[in-house]
């Protein structure tokens, strides 16, 4: 059996999820991980 992965991003600041890793956690929706 293969678990599904899942993401989880912490960030300092408020804006920092659209400014510094919104690449990254499109990336990972689209190949179907939890983020």
């Amino acid at each position: 059996m293969v678990e599904q992965l899942r993401l989880m991003c912490v960030h300092a600041h408020p804006d920092d999820e659209s400014s510094k890793g919104a690449a990254t956690m499109a990336r990972y929706a689209r190949e179907d991980v939890d983020v």
